[in-house]
């Protein structure tokens, strides 16, 4: 209860409390049901059942000039028939609440700060999947450069974990911090990511500390077919022993001109 009213009170509370500000609230409720059927192919195993899963996330926007805080919070709901329940369920906590500014020191810089979602590129190192109920967030910082065709951030943040019945903490002895750099001129246009990561988790004995450099391409071949290859490199050590590798990601992909657009896409991993 005693999360439920912080959360609450920074969510609606803040917003305001800022006179001249424009200020927005929003919520989503989202229920899933899934239904599984010997989901481990192991017929000695009785794992034949239903699992039901609901987000709620409510949140409140201010913005004023070159200033936005938004506030988020969340709650995660599991049900189960015949299934234990899945680790997806949270009383309501805080999931966001972040400051930005932009324009700093008259520069094409904007720095947010808080607990936030981290999205790059297409998802496949970075990003804050909603599949699950649980959603991956941080507490950090970013600072973006954003002139011409070129955008770029600097980030650096500690995990936030979850605790069903307590305040979500950040995890002090995980870190991800990194440089996310993209060059495109205009938004159609052919688009080059580059990347640098850094990881380092120190809440086990398997203390991990790992870099990832990377490359991501896309643009539009004749016969408006999209191209994306993403080739990144890992090294580092992981519980003493060195981390040596390499990923290739390579889609071809086409929207087809008919009623519901389907897209139709090919893609080696």
């Amino acid at each position: 209860m005693k999360t439920s009213i912080i959360a609450l009170a920074v969510l609606f509370a803040a917003p305001q409390a800022f006179a001249g500000w424009k200020t927005e609230f929003g919520a989503e409720d989202r229920v899933r049901a899934e239904r599984k059927s010997d989901f481990d192919f192991n017929g000695a195993l009785s794992d034949d059942g239903w699992l039901f899963f609901q987000r709620l996330r409510v949140n409140a926007r201010a913005t004023k000039g070159n200033y936005e805080l938004f506030a988020e919070a969340m709650d995660l709901r599991v049900g189960s028939a015949d299934l234990p329940k899945t680790a997806q369920e949270d009383d309501l906590d805080l999931h966001q609440a972040y400051l930005s500014a932009g324009n700093l020191f008259g520069a094409p810089l904007t720095l947010k700060a808080g607990r936030q979602e981290l999205k790059y590129g297409k998802g496949r190192l970075v990003w804050a999947a909603v599949w699950a109920n649980r959603i991956n967030h941080f507490d950090a910082a970013v600072l973006k450069y954003k002139a011409g065709p070129l955008s770029a951030d600097a980030f650096y943040g500690a995990r936030v974990g979850w605790d069903e019945d307590g305040w979500n903490a950040p995890d002090r002895r995980d870190y991800l911090a990194g440089v996310y750099a993209t060059w495109q001129k205009e938004k159609a246009g052919p688009l080059v990511d580059a990347y640098f990561l850094s990881n380092y988790s120190g809440a086990s004995r398997s203390a991990l500390s790992r870099h990832t450099a990377g490359l991501r391409a896309a643009l539009e071949l004749p016969g408006d077919v999209e191209f994306d290859a993403e080739l990144p490199y890992q090294f580092g050590k992981s519980a003493g022993k060195s981390v040596y590798a390499y990923a290739f990601h390579l889609e071809l992909a086409r929207e087809l001109d008919m009623k519901w657009s389907p897209r139709v896409a090919a893609a080696y991993n």
